[in-house]
């Protein structure tokens, strides 16, 4: 037998006592719950990263009035990575019922695929604004700024729903 399949006999072995399985099962979603941020909050830094060398560029190309909503940008991303990166680790009501609620546990997946795409849509806006070594006019920065926004919201919308 291998160790794999030992592995999984003593998964479905623990499921047989009671409330082991509901604790595994409340600790794997805490778990998905961290690798999420964790990823989020990642490719926010990068694009901090990008935001930081796009206001060098602009500054050696002598465009300093440009750098300020730049710069509002990079203080935006920093903060965002950081809300994910200390945000409650998924301990609230929605993990600590025995069974799981399934229904509560849709609406947060539902969310979090609207924020990795919220994030796309972010990181291709960020990546063309660097890519092109250009001033990049106000309306994409207004953009980026609009929708960091609504990232911040629906992360706040995420920790009251955790809370509930």
């Amino acid at each position: 037998m291998k160790k794999e399949d030992v592995g999984q006999a003593l998964k479905k072995a623990a499921r047989i006592l009671p409330g082991i399985g509901s604790y595994q099962d409340r600790e794997a979603i805490r778990e998905t719950d961290k690798t999420l941020r964790m990823e989020l909050s990642a490719r926010l830094d990068q694009l901090l990263g990008r935001t930081e060398w796009l206001k060098t560029d602009l500054a050696k190309k002598g465009a300093i009035k440009h750098i300020q909503g730049v710069e509002d940008i990079s203080r935006q991303l920093e903060k965002l990575s950081r809300m994910l990166d200390f945000a409650s680790r998924g301990y609230a009501p929605l993990f600590s019922h025995s069974p799981v609620d399934e229904e509560a546990l849709d609406r947060l997946y539902a969310h979090d695929k609207a924020l990795t795409e919220l994030v796309k849509e972010i990181e291709d806006v960020v990546t063309g604004m660097t890519e092109v070594r250009e001033t990049p006019g106000e309306g994409k920065k207004s953009r980026v700024q609009e929708m960091l926004v609504d990232l911040e919201r629906r992360l706040e919308e995420r920790e009251t729903f955790l809370k509930k």
